[in-house]
């Protein structure tokens, strides 16, 4: 598997990851998530259109951390009574 790395830490576009999620903010901005199992890790990137403008590389401990951190803060959504 390609490494999907190039200067600044952005991965390229086009390149494999094994697991990939891409989630869209009203501004236009996207967050993209890939898992590197063989390097166990998660690399966080925000996206500008075209440009990845930055990344967060989290080890799987921390990345644990932070989907625990996310999941204990949102609160879960409560079912409205039905009419």
């Amino acid at each position: 598997m390609e490494r999907p790395a190039r200067a600044g830490g952005c991965p390229r576009p086009g390149s494999l990851v094994a697991v990939a999620e891409f989630f869209l903010d009203d501004r236009g901005q996207a967050l993209r998530v890939t898992w590197h199992a063989e390097d166990g890790m998660a690399i966080l990137g925000v996206w500008r259109g075209e440009e990845c403008v930055g990344t967060v590389r989290l080890g799987a401990d921390e990345a644990r951390r932070l989907a625990g951190f996310l999941q204990g803060a949102i609160p879960e959504p409560t079912e409205s009574p039905t009419a």
